[in-house]
């Protein structure tokens, strides 16, 4: 199971408490229906945790909230926490390596990764006549050769 799946498992569908409906209020947090009780996701103790904590490395976060430490690290390379700017430990680009705050991809490997698949489509596409004439619809249209005389 990888970590978006145990994220997805984790995340509550009714209320512990009473078995009651139970709505999203806010990124990570839910309120029960019937008993108003409040209800955190992996993702809300997690950003709880840090806004009473402040920056703390990955596996003590985890330690402290119980939440998985490979579903901390996906909150950060899916851009859903940061790491601090002043902060000695950092995650690393997939591409080259380098530091990065979050995500997966550093921005200039990001920017050659959109060039290059540009670049791509650009190759293949091909471009409209200004002046197009009028098609009929279903007949198959063939272009002459060369060696084909008028």
């Amino acid at each position: 199971m990888n970590a978006y799946e145990k994220f997805l498992e984790r995340r509550p569908i009714m209320c512990p408490e009473c078995g009651g409906k139970i709505l999203m209020i806010e990124d990570g947090k839910y309120k029960c229906e019937e008993c108003k009780k409040e209800i955190l996701d992996d993702y809300g103790k997690v950003r709880k945790f840090l806004n009473e904590n402040g920056p703390t490395p990955e596996y003590e976060v985890s330690q402290k909230t119980g939440v998985d430490q490979q579903v901390v690290h996906l909150f950060l390379r899916k851009g859903r926490l940061e790491i601090p700017n002043n902060s000695r430990i950092f995650i690393k680009c997939k591409k080259c390596g380098c530091s990065i705050r979050y995500g997966s991809y550093c921005m200039d490997c990001m920017k050659q990764t959109v060039g290059a698949l540009a670049a791509a489509f650009h190759e293949d596409a091909g471009e409209r006549p200004t002046n197009e004439p009028h098609r009929e619809e279903g007949r198959m249209h063939f272009v002459k050769s060369l060696w084909e005389e008028d």
